[in-house]
């Protein structure tokens, strides 16, 4: 029997001839998994495409009965970008309880992936990995719409080079300090909802979070690309916490002595503790990287995407 018959996320959802479906889609491999739930590789059954299921946990629905309408309205709100280098959002979904996006499916690799198969990436690579990121994430703030959990691992990069920036536009329920909902990083249960090694000062503090703090994890992230672990890390998230609003951001050029210093200085800039000394969104931080001396290199990799998936079915047979 397939795994994703004992699948506890999937427990309560239909199986019709050895396959799980959630309408309109049918579910056949498990392709990830994280803090609110878990993504699945399916078959839209009425546009006949691959797609990319993502679950939310129902402990998250439990916890903050308002959840699932900010689920909702940001999954819609996602669904109005369309931008070459953003996952589509198709439709947002709910069957037996258990709610979901239905999104582009894209083969190939996160950031956080390449670099823990190549280690350090050079510096072209990562600049073009940033360059598209900041270009779909441009649009997003066009429209208004703030990510507020960039980090290597929602950035894919399919096996024809292209990036793709996933999960935009998802809130996540929070506690401010006054015990109201808020965008941080803790869930109405009090557990991490991100990754703090990402989250900007103000995100921390429970400030208005603005496309300013997808430009500060945009350049968090660049540093990870190019030196191969985060900036800020520590055991807990207090001292990560800590670190992040009381110290300033880590300089590159003490890890990676050879970045050109007009990639040190982007860095630098994306990553200032003011958010009004960032870029000013991430479409500003994209001109920037296209107007730097350093260039931009290809990212097609063959090797690209070779372990992400994990098949515990065969796709269903197409009708004739």
């Amino acid at each position: 029997m397939s795994e994703l018959q004992n699948d506890e996320l999937l427990a309560q959802v239909t199986v019709v001839a050895g396959y799980k479906v959630l309408p309109p889609c049918v579910v056949y491999a498990r392709i990830g998994q994280g803090g609110m739930g878990a993504v699945y590789r399916g078959r839209h059954l009425n546009l006949d495409i691959e797609v990319a299921v993502k679950c939310l946990k129902p402990a998250l629905v439990r916890d903050d009965p308002q959840f699932v309408a900010r689920f909702r309205r940001e999954g819609q709100s996602a669904a109005r970008i369309n931008h070459q280098n953003v996952i589509r959002v198709f439709d947002v979904a709910e069957d037996n309880g258990l709610h979901y996006l239905i999104m582009e499916y894209v083969q190939g690799e996160t950031a956080r992936q390449r670099v823990e198969r190549k280690g350090p990436l050079a510096v072209g690579e990562a600049l073009q990995i940033l360059y598209e990121s900041a270009l779909g994430l441009g649009e997003a703030h066009r429209l208004g719409i703030v990510h507020r959990d960039i980090k290597p691992d929602n950035l894919l990069i399919s096996t024809q080079g292209q990036v793709k920036v996933a999960d935009l536009g998802l809130a996540k329920p929070t506690l401010g300090k006054d015990g109201g909902s808020k965008v941080s990083m803790l869930s109405s249960a009090n557990q991490i909802m991100g990754t703090p090694s990402y989250m900007p000062p103000e995100q921390w503090d429970g400030a208005a979070v603005t496309a300013a703090a997808d430009v500060w994890a945009l350049g968090a992230t660049l540093w990870f690309l190019l030196v191969g672990r985060e900036a800020i890390r520590d055991e807990s998230p207090a001292r990560i916490m800590s670190r992040i609003v009381l110290q300033p951001f880590p300089d590159v050029l003490a890890e990676r002595p050879d970045v050109p210093a007009d990639v040190a200085a982007l860095v630098a800039k994306a990553t200032a503790k003011e958010p009004g000394a960032r870029f000013l969104d991430a479409r500003e931080m994209a001109d920037a990287i296209e107007e730097l001396d350093t260039r931009r290199a290809s990212l097609r990799d063959r090797a690209a995407g070779t372990t992400q998936l994990r098949t515990m079915l065969s796709p269903p047979p197409l009708e004739n």
